[in-house]
């Protein structure tokens, strides 16, 4: 049983294309490009998170053996400021123009099939399942269209695997800040039998909606705009993806949509980042109960107390 992964192009380590943003203007998008030590690309590659980019590519500047990455950031051009200033104390950023509809399209030449967990295949839409795939797996076929997440990111893939470990028959699952519907459709497809799927992003839930469609999951997963504070009840399995400070913004909503001895997933973080999320969810009555990690990227799962 395999576990490839997309070595040797751009998007080994995150895919890359942003989400659509609205203003008055309409959106305007332009690329942010670092060369960084390949040690730094990590937090570098949160820092940019956190300043509110929408995608990062990753390249080999030079040969592969180089100690050097380059970093390429989708935002829109009325949040580049923001995001360069977040580097420019240690790192020099050029900022260039993008054609938005190029930048969103161009990454599906360097998508390939990966495993997450130990059985669950995300599948690129537009390809054919893989010879490597197994009788026991069980394959995700995706299409982010517009929407931010192709799942191929570390926190993505640290998510699913908890989700393949926690999600039991007939769970209902609350997926906070959708993007593309690949932890919404996992956990349907691991037998959920509904997922709350909500997003800010009138795209997210178009992709995470036909998503689930092509994955068979429509009458489990019920995507939404619906805002968190006004989503009924509470779930035994809440799972978010989202960073770590909208995570700490939203924590005492996410535990108290949690049922009491039920299980909280939070992605989206790097090391230097759980434990404020830990004290965030710890004040609104969560307590930890494991960790797992993909390189510098973490994920954290926790118990809402009884």
């Amino acid at each position: 049983m395999g576990s490839p992964r997309t070595a040797g192009s751009p998007f080994d380590r995150w895919s890359a294309y942003p989400q659509r943003v609205v203003d008055g203007a309409g959106a305007q998008w332009v690329t942010l490009r670092a060369v960084v030590p390949r040690d730094d690309a990590d937090l570098v590659a949160g820092l940019l998170w956190e300043a509110g980019v929408a995608g990062i590519e990753e390249r080999a500047p030079g040969s592969a053996a180089s100690d050097m990455v380059e970093l390429l950031a989708g935002v829109s051009a009325a949040g580049s400021a923001t995001a360069a200033a977040a580097l420019r104390d240690r790192w020099s950023v050029a900022v260039e123009p993008v054609d938005e509809d190029d930048w969103m399209d161009r990454w599906q030449q360097w998508a390939r099939p990966w495993r997450a967990g130990g059985r669950l295949v995300v599948v690129p839409a537009w390809q054919d399942p893989p010879d490597w795939i197994g009788p026991d797996d069980t394959p995700i076929f995706l299409d982010p269209g517009r929407a931010f997440g192709s799942g191929a990111h570390a926190t993505t893939r640290l998510g699913l695997a908890e989700l393949e470990a926690r999600v039991g028959p007939g769970d209902r699952v609350l997926d906070v800040g959708c993007g593309s519907g690949v932890l919404a459709v996992a956990a349907a497809r691991l037998g959920s039998g509904r997922v709350d799927a909500i997003d800010i992003d009138l795209e997210a839930v178009r992709a995470t909606t036909a998503n689930a469609a092509r994955n068979g999951v429509s009458t489990e997963v019920q995507a939404s705009l619906t805002p968190l504070d006004e989503v009924v009840g509470c779930f035994p399995v809440v799972v978010s993806n989202i960073g770590v400070g909208t995570l700490v913004a939203l924590a005492p909503e996410l535990v108290a949509h949690t049922e009491p001895g039920g299980t909280l997933v939070l992605s989206g973080l790097l090391a230097g980042q759980v434990e404020a999320v830990t004290e965030a969810v710890g004040v609104a009555g969560a307590v930890p109960v494991g960790t797992g990690a993909d390189g510098d990227w973490r994920v954290l799962v926790l118990r809402r107390r009884v």
